[in-house]
């Protein structure tokens, strides 16, 4: 798996809060990856971090907020993130 991008990996569809997911650890100083639990995640949610997933589809979503995340299906299955007023590629 490690051989993979984020973006050939299988879809999970039904997520449970001890699944585990991506992190990058201090992306404007030394990133590091790491993983965390949903759960963890979400409890941060508290504290200022946000994301909501937006689907799937060839038109960028309406009204994209940052932190929102899209499977842009253009060329592919392409996941970005809304930061900075623009849409990110996330591979």
């Amino acid at each position: 798996m490690a051989d993979k991008k984020i973006t050939q990996l299988d879809e999970l569809t039904s997520v449970s809060s001890s699944d585990l997911m991506l992190v990058i650890d201090d992306p404007a100083g030394t990133p590091v990856s790491k993983k965390a639990t949903i759960q963890n995640v979400v409890n941060a949610g508290a504290s200022g971090v946000y994301c909501r997933w937006r689907g799937s589809g060839s038109s960028t979503p309406d009204s994209p907020q940052e932190g929102d995340i899209w499977n842009d299906t253009t060329s592919g299955n392409i996941i970005k993130i809304y930061a900075n007023s623009d849409w990110r590629v996330l591979n």
